[in-house]
């Protein structure tokens, strides 16, 4: 069995996902007077020219990444040595490379899904970001169900069909008014699944055997 993170770290790491994940671009969406929450990007509050985009970009982008690497490496070493809980945590830290992506190739105005190169390097870290998560998801689920830890297993599959969902909504056309909301619903809805499922995992000595 790897040895645990201390709690400690992992309490700070989860405080400033929560701060830096939830609460700021609420905040900051909230000072922008041009800003919908419902109908915009969160990238797009670090967007090029956008009001605020250095504050989100360095204490919110940045900060979630490094927060969600430290959460996923601590949800690792709280699981037993087996390929397939590898390989999930190593699907889902496509979230902390998306959150990296978005720090340093912040998206043209917009974020349009045609743009600058910047823009093309934005996108594809999404990609990596959803198709990744919601991958790993099935996995964690799958392996916490080989492992007689039910609960946790449900709680990754309601965190994969939250992320499908947002997702989707994304992507279909007839839904792109709610783009912002749908985003929200699939990061938001990730960030708690990890912070519940960190501090659970160090609970259930039987997923680490």
């Amino acid at each position: 069995m790897r040895k645990e993170m201390p709690k400690h770290f992992i309490v700070i790491s989860s405080i400033a996902l929560i701060f830096s994940g939830i609460f700021l671009p609420e905040f900051i969406g909230f000072l922008r007077v041009d800003y919908s929450f419902s109908g915009h990007y969160i990238s797009e509050l670090g967007a090029d020219n956008a009001s605020y985009a250095t504050l989100m970009n360095w204490a919110g982008f940045l900060i979630v990444s490094i927060s969600l690497a430290f959460l996923i490496l601590s949800l690792w070493r709280n699981l037993a040595k087996n390929f397939v809980f590898l390989l999930g945590c190593i699907a889902v830290f496509g979230v902390a490379i998306a959150y990296l992506g978005a720090f340093a190739f912040p998206c043209d105005s917009g974020c349009p899904s045609v743009g600058s190169t910047k823009q093309a390097v934005h996108n594809l870290t999404g990609i990596i970001e959803y198709f990744g998560g919601m991958f790993g998801l099935l996995l964690l689920a799958y392996g916490f169900k080989k492992t007689g830890a039910g609960r946790l297993a449900s709680l990754a599959i309601l965190a994969f069909i939250c992320m499908l969902l947002g997702f989707t909504g994304m992507l279909v056309p007839e839904m792109q008014a709610m783009k912002g909301a749908w985003q929200r619903l699939a990061d938001y809805s990730f960030f708690i699944w990890l912070i519940i499922t960190v501090f659970d995992t160090r609970k259930l000595a039987k997923i680490r055997t």
